[in-house]
């Protein structure tokens, strides 16, 4: 990330104070490694709150496209798909990097939902993040 990059959302502009960075510089940086993607090819939502499914698939993109780590897909005939709990959740844009995540571990020792589940759709708590980049570290070593 450098001082020269320019955002391409027009919705994230730069904020007054201590970091002349944020968020512009920030946002700027993960989409030139399509880490974030916005909701159109102006309009990112800085402050828009991010779910779970979102969260992941960033986690996948930036271990993918920033580190080169490419993770292991389950394949068809592997038990993941009659045991793990995304291996029914077919989201064109968030399912396979969630069965990706479960599949390599990122998403161990998460704590499930009441209902045994892990709703991809509601907010990603700051415990529930810091979690997913713990599991990540296995793959940065």
């Amino acid at each position: 990330m450098s001082t020269s990059d320019e955002c391409p959302f027009l919705d994230v502009e730069p904020m007054p104070g201590e970091d002349p960075l944020y968020p512009d510089k920030y946002v700027a940086a993960a989409a030139k490694w399509d880490i974030v993607r916005g909701f159109s090819a102006i309009r990112f939502g800085p402050w828009e709150p991010v779910n779970r499914a979102q969260i992941v698939t960033m986690v996948i993109r930036a271990l993918h496209n920033w580190s080169g780590i490419t993770l292991e897909k389950p394949t068809s005939d592997s038990d993941y798909y009659k045991e793990g709990i995304f291996a029914g959740f077919d989201d064109p844009f968030h399912g396979m990097n969630m069965q990706i995540a479960e599949y390599n571990g990122l998403l161990n020792s998460i704590w499930l939902d009441h209902d045994g589940r892990w709703d991809p759709w509601l907010p990603a708590s700051r415990a529930e993040v810091a979690q997913i980049l713990d599991n990540c570290l296995q793959f940065l070593d």
